[in-house]
C-alpha cells in the first residue's frame, strides 16, 4: 500500500477556501480540516463527501477512516443504506475485531441499532470467553455458530420491540382520547356557560319590555285624564258663559232704558268689567244675585284654565308645582302666579318669594 503523504497547513487551508466557496454548512467545513490534519488523505475526506451522508453519519465515517478498518468494512458502510447509529455499532465491532462477514449477515435481519448490537456484542462476548481471535479460519466458524444462536435470541428481542411498539402506539391513542374527552368536557361547560348568559340576557329583555309597556299604558292614562279635565273645564266654562248672557238678556229686557254703559256694583266693592260687546254692566245687590255670581263664576274659570296650561306649558319640576300650589291655597294674585311660572326660581327661591307676596299682600290689606 502506498504510504499516504500528509498535507502542508497550506493546502489544508486552500481546500478549506474552495469548501466555503462551495457553500459548505462550517460544521462539515471544520471536520473536514480536521481530519486532514490528523492525517488522511483528501481522497479519503471526499469519500464522505460524496455519498450525500447527514453530518452524523459522516463523523462516523471520519471515526472508521482515523480507525484504519479494512476495506471491506468501509464498502459495507458506504454501500448500504445505513443509519448513523447502525453505522456506528458497525464501526464499533469491526474495530473489535468481528468478521465483516458476520456483521453481514447481522445486517440481513430488518433490526434496530440496539438489536444489532446487542447480537454483536453477545459473538464478541462468546469469543472472548473461548479466547479465539475472531480473525483465524476456527474464529469466522465459531462466530457464525454463535450469531446464528445469538440471531434467534435477538429476534424475540426484537419481537418484544415490537410488541412494546404497539403497546406504545395504543397508550398514545389512549392518551389522544383523554385529551379528546377533556376538551369535549371543556366545550360541553362553554355551551352551557353561554346557555346561561343567553336566558339572562332573555329574561332582561323581557323585564325591558314589560317596563315599556307599563309606562305606554300610564302615559295614556294620563293624556286622557288630561283630556277629561279639559274637556269638564270647556264644558264648565260653556256653562257659565251661556248662564252669563241669559243673566244679560234678562237684565237688557227688564231695562230697555238703560244706557249701553252701566256699571257692576257689588257690596263693599266697586268693579267694572268691559266685557266682548262693549257693554258694561251695573249689578245691584239687591237685584240679579244669580247673575252676578255667574258673571264671576265665569271669570273665575277663565283665569284658571290658563294657569293651568301655562303651568303645563312651563314644564316644572314636582317640587317647583308644590311651591306653585302652596302659592295658591295662600291667595296670591294671578299677576303674582304669572310671574312665578314665567321666571322659574327653583323651589327653594319660590318659597322665599312667597313669603315675601303673602306680606305684601297683607299690608295692602
Amino acid at each position: 500500500m502506498q504510504e499516504k503523504r500528509p498535507l502542508s497547513p497550506r493546502e489544508i487551508k486552500a481546500i478549506e477556501i474552495t469548501m466555503r466557496a462551495r457553500g459548505l454548512p462550517e460544521e462539515v467545513v471544520c471536520l473536514v480540516c480536521d481530519d486532514l490534519y490528523f492525517g488522511l488523505s483528501k481522497e479519503e475526506t471526499d469519500q464522505y463527501l460524496r455519498n450525500s451522508y447527514s453530518f452524523e453519519q459522516m463523523k462516523i465515517y471520519s471515526q472508521a477512516l482515523r480507525s484504519d478498518l479494512p476495506s471491506e468494512v468501509m464498502e459495507l458502510i458506504a454501500t448500504e443504506k445505513l443509519s448513523a447509529q447502525k453505522m456506528a455499532v458497525i464501526v464499533e465491532f469491526a474495530d473489535k475485531g468481528i468478521p465483516v462477514d458476520t456483521i453481514r449477515s447481522a445486517l440481513l435481519g430488518d433490526c434496530s441499532a440496539h438489536a444489532l448490537r446487542v447480537m454483536l456484542k453477545k459473538v464478541w462476548a462468546e469469543l472472548e470467553k473461548v479466547k479465539v481471535k475472531p480473525e483465524t479460519e476456527g474464529g469466522y466458524e465459531y462466530a457464525n455458530i454463535v450469531l446464528a444462536e445469538v440471531r434467534e435470541v435477538v429476534s424475540n428481542i426484537v419481537e418484544q420491540e415490537k410488541r412494546y411498539q404497539r403497546l406504545n402506539e395504543k397508550l398514545e391513542q389512549f392518551g389522544a382520547m383523554r385529551v379528546d374527552e377533556t376538551e369535549k368536557v371543556r366545550m360541553v361547560q362553554q355551551l352551557e356557560e353561554k346557555d346561561k348568559q343567553q336566558v339572562a340576557l332573555k329574561n332582561q329583555l323581557s323585564e325591558a319590555h314589560g317596563t315599556i309597556a307599563r309606562l305606554r299604558e300610564e302615559n295614556e292614562i294620563l293624556k286622557r285624564d288630561f283630556a277629561y279635565r279639559g274637556t269638564k273645564d270647556e264644558e264648565q266654562e260653556q256653562k257659565n258663559r251661556d248662564n252669563m248672557e241669559n243673566s244679560i238678556q234678562i237684565k237688557t229686557n227688564k231695562k230697555p232704558e238703560c244706557p249701553l254703559t252701566s256699571t257692576v256694583t257689588v257690596p263693599s266693592q266697586h268693579m267694572s268689567w268691559n266685557l266682548d260687546n262693549s257693554i258694561e254692566v251695573e249689578v245691584q245687590p239687591k237685584g240679579n244675585v244669580h247673575a252676578v255670581k255667574s258673571f264671576f263664576s265665569l271669570l273665575y274659570h277663565k283665569k284658571k284654565n290658563d294657569l293651568v296650561r301655562l303651568v303645563t306649558e312651563s314644564e316644572l319640576s314636582a317640587q317647583q308645582l308644590a311651591q306653585i300650589r302652596l302659592a295658591i291655597e295662600k291667595g296670591l294674585t294671578e299677576e303674582q302666579l304669572k310671574l312665578l311660572i314665567h321666571k322659574k326660581p327653583s323651589a327653594e327661591q319660590m318659597a322665599e318669594i312667597i313669603q315675601i307676596a303673602i306680606y305684601e299682600n297683607g299690608r295692602e290689606e
